[in-house]
């Protein structure tokens, strides 16, 4: 892992105390810490020590892939195989498709505005979590793809999903998603997606979509309406093998 302070790079290896050397993803948390997900458990970093979690510890798979923080600071790890770890600061709560969870390869986590947990899984589609109860959607309910990569929560509360045969937007306004529009060729195997977030309406946003072989695809916001509008698009032209969105 590498960190660049805008003039010089520093990088920590598990000579300095990382748990692995193949880190997968990063994220901030209370009081300037980091955590980090690698193929030897997560390991945390509050500027001068390192504290490495394992299976050992509850943990549910030493191979981390993503991280995500709910509202009540509890964090969960995504792993490859052994499904989703909550932590609550001292305890690990496992979750696996035994839970109700659509597949142990959990590859994106995000909490919605509503407070809705949501799971990228590889082959099983996406999860979805309100404290107590599972519910999942694959291709039967619209998803281009059940291999799932990344999630994301844009400005205007939709959701997308970027898959591995191309990228759906989900309004949220019904309890099964439907597609009523497709274009295929756009945005083929989305694997990244994010959001500009340069201006303050939606009109002037975009929706990039990546792929492992290409540069990525804008695609335009859409506002909610109470009209009969597409609940879920899937978008398959331009861009090929997206992993991220």
């Amino acid at each position: 892992m590498t960190r660049y302070d805008g003039q010089d790079f520093e990088t920590f290896t598990t000579r300095e105390g990382l748990a692995h050397n193949g880190v997968y993803t990063i994220m901030e948390g209370d009081e300037g810490n980091f955590w980090f997900g690698t193929r030897g458990g997560v390991s945390r970093y509050d500027g001068r020590t390192w504290t490495t979690f394992t299976t050992k510890d509850g943990l549910a798979h030493d191979w981390v892939v993503s991280i995500a923080r709910d509202q009540e600071g509890h964090f969960w790890f995504g792993t490859w195989g052994g499904g989703v770890s909550k932590f609550d600061g001292k305890v690990f709560t496992t979750f696996t498709v035994q839970d109700g969870l659509a597949n142990n390869d959990v590859m994106e986590v995000i909490e919605d505005r509503e407070g809705y947990l949501w799971f990228a899984t590889r082959g099983g589609g996406v999860s979805q979590y309100d404290g107590q109860t599972w519910t999942t959607f694959t291709v039967n309910d619209g998803l281009p793809s059940n291999l799932v990569w990344s999630i994301l929560q844009d400005q205007e509360g939709n959701l997308w999903f970027g898959t591995q045969n191309g990228a759906s937007r989900y309004d949220g306004s019904s309890p099964k998603l439907s597609v009523k529009s497709s274009i295929r060729g756009q945005v083929s195997q989305s694997a990244a997606v994010a959001s500009s977030s340069e201006g303050s309406a939606s009109s002037n946003r975009l929706i990039w979509c990546g792929k492992y072989n290409q540069l990525v695809l804008p695609v335009q916001e859409q506002k909610r309406s109470s009209d009969a509008v597409t609940k879920i698009t899937s978008l398959n032209q331009g861009v090929n093998d997206a992993e991220d969105c």
